[in-house]
């Protein structure tokens, strides 16, 4: 049976934005939860996140019977690793501590089948519908399909991200919004207005040279300075956070009573 469409790909390539969220919850019932809610992608995080491979494929299938497209975050830039994550058939991925173009172009090469990248080929596997036979339309589909994004979290990444923008392959940089107000001098504070500039200006270097901007909100009202700003890929909060949130907000509302 083919895989989905990506129809996150198909929202950034239209300039909209998406919204989604973290989920370091080892449970397909959790992302199936979450997916519920309207959002248009999950990340699933094998990076801080406890999942095994095996898990990270369930959570992808509960991802698409909700209509909403996985990503999984690999540990590490390591080919073996981003092959792992992939052959989940997940839709996309992302990589952390990306600091260069180099490695964002190897980066592409990996997640992407010949002639447009490296990975590695078994045809046996969800993203070809477990067998050999018109194989070469599945690949093609396999990398149309794809969406590549880097995680740029440190000083190093920060300077160097108009170049780490302009590689081919790469579909989403994803800035580490708290590396980047450490970067400007302002670390943790991120309303402060050079912190607010800087968010500015990283979208604009982004979009500049074709990439969606992508980086992380923790409400409302953060998720839409960054829209504002020129970010359409919105993280906002992970399963976790959202648990703990919401039922520490029904309990002091209790206890306020008291």
């Amino acid at each position: 049976m083919p895989l989905p469409d990506n129809r996150l790909k198909e929202t950034l390539n239209a300039g909209e934005a998406a919204y989604g969220t973290w989920c370091l919850l080892p449970s397909a019932s959790a992302v199936e939860a979450t997916a519920a809610s309207g959002l248009d992608y999950v990340i699933i995080d094998m990076e801080h996140g406890v999942a095994s491979p095996e898990t990270v494929e369930h959570m992808v299938r509960a991802a698409e019977s909700a209509g909403v497209t996985a990503l999984v975050r690999s540990s590490t830039a390591d080919p073996a690793n981003i092959l792992r994550c992939l052959e989940t058939g997940a839709a996309g991925l992302l990589v952390p501590q990306i600091e260069s173009a180099e490695q964002a172009r190897a980066v592409a090469a990996a997640a992407r089948y010949h002639p447009a990248g490296t990975r590695g080929l078994a045809p046996y596997t969800r993203n070809h519908g477990f067998s050999h036979e018109d194989l070469a339309s599945s690949l093609a589909t396999a990398n149309d399909r794809m969406v590549v994004g880097v995680l740029v979290e440190g000083p190093t990444g920060v300077a160097n991200l108009a170049e780490i923008s302009r590689v081919a392959g790469v579909d989403i940089v994803y800035v580490g919004i708290y590396d980047l107000s450490q970067a400007v001098g302002h670390p943790g504070d991120l309303d402060h207005p050079a912190v607010r500039e800087a968010l500015r200006t990283a979208a604009r270097e982004i979009r500049a040279a074709g990439r969606s901007a992508g980086s992380f909100a923790r409400d409302a009202a953060y998720a839409r300075l960054l829209r504002e700003s020129g970010f359409t890929f919105i993280a906002y909060l992970a399963d976790t956070a959202a648990l703990t949130a919401h039922f520490r907000a029904f309990r002091t509302e209790l206890d306020a009573d008291a």
